[in-house]
């Protein structure tokens, strides 16, 4: 009896330890959740210094599924 009650004890704390890891995994974004339209905050023109030179972007607002970009560097 104290066997068997040793045994289930142990089970549960090994099920419970096994349920606990995998909720501490992050959990993966539906495709639903994703969305070019998450990128808007980009639209406009960036400039900062890189390397010693100046790095210019300017970015479209995202459309048909896809987001647009230039870029220059100068050194």
């Amino acid at each position: 009896m104290k066997h068997l009650l040793l045994t289930t004890i142990a089970a549960v704390l090994l099920v419970g330890i096994a349920r606990a890891e995998e909720s501490a995994l992050p959990q993966k974004p539906s495709k639903e959740s994703i969305s070019i339209n998450h990128l808007t905050w980009l639209t406009g023109s960036w400039q900062g210094s890189v390397n010693g030179g100046i790095l210019e972007e300017t970015w479209l607002a995202p459309k048909a599924d896809s987001a647009r970009r230039s870029r220059a560097q100068t050194s």
